[in-house]
């Protein structure tokens, strides 16, 4: 066997596990078991009344453990087992949860919140970029230099210098957009925020992808989940830069063009279609999406600064 026709192989080895992992089970081997909850007697691991696992045993020192991992995601419901598919097979992994294989993939919102728990956690020594600040430095010094009267107002304790010929709702509406910034760039408003922005990109992605690669019209609420997905997907790869590189200066703490191209393969894998003509609707979709997120921000900051 040449070299070739061993990648070629190789190739559509994992182009076929990619499309579908799944294999039916080798049902001979089940045992009988009496439900300890119901009292229901079936073959199989559950209980089809109840759906207890027929594996009860008293408590243990693993049963502690594995009571405190399945808070973490681990389980029968494996995020980690989740993460492997949305970092090797996205999209087909997505299409799964959408057709129905529901029980192997962990929930996508509850994962997303705790992944952003787990983020918090990780980079808790990482220190702070207040880009904020150093931006009001470097226009403090333009004006000083400049012979420009300035001034400064007080937000959460931190001296803003603005010039002194701001009227009364200038100044409101410089005070609202740094409230915005800060409450944006806090970790614990992390999935808040990331829940508003594919949000709004489930709603683009619903009026530009209307099926996915197997031809299912998706409704918007399965957009919603697919969002999800993809969010806790480039949530998880910003923990693992972060801790790479020491830095958590963004949304996910990965750099923008490998947040684009990540996006690409999961939308590509998830709809199918024709390349250029995905890729196309992609940059559309995501630059809608922002100008949305943009009118909303300033429709916030004006509506802060006229009602404070």
């Amino acid at each position: 066997m040449n070299i070739k026709t061993y990648i070629e192989e190789k190739y559509h080895s994992i182009k076929s596990w990619m499309q579908n992992p799944y294999k039916t089970p080798d049902t001979s081997t089940w045992k009988k078991h009496t439900c300890k909850n119901c009292g229901t007697e079936y073959t199989g691991n559950f209980c089809p009344q109840c759906g207890q696992n027929g594996k009860v045993e008293r408590f243990n020192f693993h049963s502690v453990i594995s009571n405190i991992m399945e808070v973490w995601g681990w389980g029968s419901r494996s995020m980690p087992r989740t993460l492997l598919h949305l970092f090797t097979r996205p999209g087909y992994m997505i299409n799964d949860y959408l057709a129905g294989h529901r029980q192997p993939y962990f929930p996508p919102v509850k994962q997303l919140f705790i992944l952003a728990a787990i983020f918090s956690i990780a980079t808790f020594a990482i220190p702070e970029q207040d880009q904020y600040d150093k931006n009001i430095t470097i226009k403090f010094n333009l004006e000083k230099s400049a012979n420009i009267d300035v001034d400064t107002i007080n937000v959460d304790g931190k001296k803003i210098i603005i010039d002194k010929k701001q009227g009364e709702l200038s100044r409101k509406m410089i005070s609202s957009s740094y409230i915005i910034s800060n409450y944006l760039d806090q970790e614990k408003n992390r999935p808040f925020v990331l829940l508003i922005i594919h949000s709004s990109l489930a709603l683009f992605c619903f009026i530009l992808f209307k099926r996915n690669r197997q031809g299912i019209k998706l409704t918007l609420y399965e957009h919603f989940f697919c969002q999800m997905y993809i969010a806790s997907q480039l949530l998880a790869l910003g923990i693992i830069y972060s801790l790479i590189t020491w830095d958590k200066d963004n949304l996910y703490s990965f750099p923008m063009d490998w947040t684009v191209a990540v996006i690409v393969i999961d939308f590509i894998q998830l709809f199918g279609g024709k390349f250029f003509v995905s890729i196309f609707k992609i940059f559309l979709a995501l630059t809608l999406s922002a100008l949305l997120c943009l009118i909303i921000l300033f429709a916030t900051i004006g509506i802060m600064g006229t009602m404070s």
